[in-house]
């Protein structure tokens, strides 16, 4: 048992499956009470706490096609098992903002066994991927047994460990679009690891050949219900050379945009106070990368 958690109905028994393709998966999740594992690291903690009471828990993880990582001509797909710890085989790829959340996510044992597909599905406001898959455009793919759905991560989280997945659907595959700038993710925490974000920020920035901001994107967590996308700060950095005075102007609109509240980890005016230099820190890091980018590519 858990310490400081009540014995509960959710240690009850259920039966464990673990299919081989995704049909066998979906067809599995139509049955009541049937609740889709990946990494499973949150698993214990809520059927201790009777928030998870699952009758059939369907292993997904030796689905070969939600283990695959593919690069394409529209960007890159990535199956929803596939761990944390596979992605820092994608530094330097143009996923940066994402490669940086799963750095810091948990530790190493986490890492190795949490997967962005159930970290998308769990709908932490602090996830630490989350903001770095909404800023490089994230999709998700659902499936049942009647056909399949995509849709875009901005309108996937509902509430906190909420969002528009049906009970009998199956999170597949990620999709994100390319990039050939630059992105970062920063977050405050009051230990370097293993604990969760108290902010957390990801910026990606595209420049032109001149190094001017042509594009940009920017999500913060922790600071609301749900990771949220905040356009018009993004807009301010569209169009400068993401100088001082247009960082300084971004970060006075992140700060307008958020609604974050006070619990034990932090206030809400200690938030606001914090996420400026964060969004200062992680700008700067992302137009770092993109010109970084630019060099190597000898534009």
């Amino acid at each position: 048992m858990v310490p400081g958690l009540a014995p509960s109905t959710a240690l009850r028994h259920f039966r464990y499956e673990r299919p081989q393709s995704v049909s066998d998966a979906v067809a599995m999740l139509e049955g009541d009470g049937a609740v889709p594992l990946a990494g499973g690291t949150d698993v214990v903690i809520m059927r201790a706490a009777g928030t998870l009471t699952p009758r059939v828990l369907v292993d997904v993880k030796a689905i070969p096609d939600l283990r695959m990582i593919r690069k394409h001509e529209t960007g890159w797909t990535l199956g929803a098992a596939v761990t944390m710890a596979r992605f820092a085989q994608l530094r330097g790829k143009g996923l940066d903002a994402l490669v940086d959340g799963a750095a810091v996510l948990g530790g190493v044992q986490t890492r190795s066994r949490a997967t962005i597909g159930g970290n998308v599905c769990r709908s932490s406001p602090a996830g630490d991927v989350l903001p770095g898959l909404l800023v490089l455009g994230g999709r998700a793919t659902l499936q049942s047994v009647s056909g399949s759905r995509t849709v875009g991560l901005d309108k996937f989280f509902t509430g906190p460990g909420m969002n528009v997945r049906r009970p009998d659907e199956l999170v597949t595959q990620l999709d994100l679009k390319p990039s050939d700038g630059g992105s970062a993710f920063e977050r405050f925490t009051y230990r370097s690891w293993m604990d969760l974000a108290v902010v957390s920020l990801a910026v990606r920035l595209e420049l032109g050949a001149d190094g001017t901001c042509v594009e940009a994107a920017i999500a913060a967590g922790a600071v609301g219900p749900v990771p949220i996308l905040i356009g018009d700060a993004a807009a301010v950095l569209v169009g400068s050379r993401c100088e001082s005075e247009a960082i300084d102007a971004a970060c006075e609109s992140i700060a307008s945009a958020v609604d974050p509240i006070s619990d034990v980890r932090g206030s809400r005016t200690f938030r606001l106070r914090v996420l400026r230099p964060l969004a200062r820190r992680a700008i700067s890091k992302a137009h770092a990368r993109a010109v970084d980018g630019a060099v190597a590519d000898g534009t």
